[in-house]
């Protein structure tokens, strides 16, 4: 689809919580590389070893805007947490299993984490 453009504007969001991202930076490489249209690429991600080193090859400083700070990690957190008990909910069918469920919540993300951990054999 790129290769019939003559300029594109791609955005990139949470590139850090991508399970495929060598393959996405690999792609971002060859787009920027390629000398047959004018793009544009915003990447949201948080800082990551993998995703800065890979990015400075092709980008300018002056073009890098960091945002990490407690405010949104906390905020990814909250997200998480809040979707870890959508999922512990959403098969409860009827009122005394969602009251049963919402009562047994974990108080705290680190709860849930543990949870999880329990739920899955540690090799």
């Amino acid at each position: 689809m790129l290769s019939k453009a003559t300029e594109a504007r791609i955005v990139l969001d949470a590139l850090d919580e991508s399970t495929t991202r060598s393959d996405v930076l690999a792609w971002i490489r060859d787009v920027l590389e390629a000398d047959s249209f004018a793009c544009q690429i915003l990447v949201i991600a948080r800082r990551e070893e993998n995703v800065e080193s890979a990015l400075q090859h092709w980008m300018r400083p002056e073009d890098r805007i960091g945002i990490q700070h407690d405010g949104i990690n906390e905020d990814i957190r909250a997200f998480w947490w809040v979707s870890c008990q959508i999922d512990a909910l959403k098969n409860c069918r009827n009122y005394s299993k969602l009251k049963w469920a919402l009562n047994s919540l974990p108080k705290t993300l680190d709860w849930v984490l543990i949870l999880l951990v329990g739920t899955y054999d540690v090799i």
